[in-house]
């Protein structure tokens, strides 16, 4: 292959990485979105059947997209890596910090406490008493912590103050040579 081709393919897998990325967290941000119904099924019941199995059938929708785009996500990173170990010509520093992977943990924690839930909905039964003041605490825990996290890392990179960001623009901040191919 040409690296000119090489290059291409480095860049396209790089791209997809990001994009496939977010469309991940933007499917566990609309799951928890989905799961609101749930909840109020789950502490009141006086969500009527139709309602909640559309939110069951809404947020089963959610997660085996954002499943996919994980996969998918995977699969592409190993792609890139692949072809960037052929040809190094290519890089892109994309603006992703450790408050990103805080965020996408805490948003995977906030799916997993929300698909209790959507278990018990889905399968018609009752959450146990003793079961749903934990569940509830653990979902408000997570809640709490994603809001705090979502709001520092917005802050420190409006700011500028965010030390893994230091020096560097939003976006894509370098594309270009990296230097001979080894």
């Amino acid at each position: 292959m040409t690296d000119d081709r090489l290059i291409e393919q480095d860049l396209r897998a790089q791209l997809t990485v990001g994009h496939l990325r977010e469309r991940k967290l933007a499917h566990l941000r609309w799951l928890a979105g989905a799961s609101l119904p749930l909840w109020l099924e789950i502490h009141r019941g006086i969500l009527p059947d139709l309602l909640a199995w559309v939110a069951v059938l809404a947020q089963g929708y959610c997660l085996a997209m954002s499943v996919a785009y994980a996969a998918l996500e995977a699969q592409w990173e190993r792609r890139a890596a692949l072809v960037d170990t052929a040809c190094a010509a290519v890089a892109i520093h994309r603006l992703w910090t450790v408050w990103d992977d805080l965020r996408v943990a805490l948003w995977h924690g906030l799916a997993a406490v929300s698909l209790v839930p959507w278990v018990y909905v889905a399968f018609h039964r009752r959450v146990a008493a003793d079961l749903l003041p934990p569940l509830s605490a653990a979902a408000w825990v997570v809640l709490l912590l994603l809001a705090a996290a979502e709001t520092i890392a917005s802050r420190s990179r409006r700011d500028g103050r965010d030390p893994a960001t230091a020096g560097v623009s939003r976006g894509l901040t370098w594309l270009g040579p990296r230097g001979p191919a080894g």
